[in-house]
């Protein structure tokens, strides 16, 4: 990893929706440059994806809660939600 993978790094952490282009603009390569580092970056997991963050708040909920519990295998529906609550979603 060299310098110009960690700018793409930091750049994309600032702002994960900045385009290839503009990193590319930034750095003075080309943008084929950039999105190929991207794909090693990924392929190599230092870049695991990227994510929303959503103001709860905006869109209805007043706090968010998260509880982490410890149960048998047999008792968890991985990656369901429940009938009485579709925000709800369990992951095993």
């Amino acid at each position: 990893m060299d310098e110009i993978d960690l700018f793409i790094i930091k750049r994309m952490t600032e702002d994960a929706r900045v385009s290839f282009r503009k990193i590319a603009k930034e750095l003075g390569i080309s943008p084929d440059t950039v999105i190929t580092r991207h794909k090693t970056l990924q392929e190599k997991g230092a870049i695991r994806g990227s994510t929303v963050v959503i103001n709860l708040k905006k869109i209805g909920y007043h706090e968010m809660v998260a509880f982490m519990i410890d149960a048998s295998p047999s008792y968890i529906l991985a990656n369901e939600t429940t009938p009485t609550e579709p925000s709800l979603i369990l992951k095993s």
